[in-house]
């Protein structure tokens, strides 16, 4: 696991495969620019007090 967190900290990970352009259909995006997921609905459930 360490040679993972240090191979992440080099930037290996860093590079975008052309083959996942190509699963995607579009470019990847950065974490910090993709759209946040929605909120969640309320929930329809009522909880009694008694």
């Amino acid at each position: 696991m360490l040679g993972i967190f240090t191979a992440g900290r080099a930037g290996e990970f860093a590079a975008d495969d052309p083959t996942l352009v190509t699963l995607l259909g579009r470019e990847p995006q950065e974490l910090t620019t993709a759209p946040s997921s929605p909120a969640l609905p309320e929930s329809t459930h009522q909880v009694s007090a008694g």
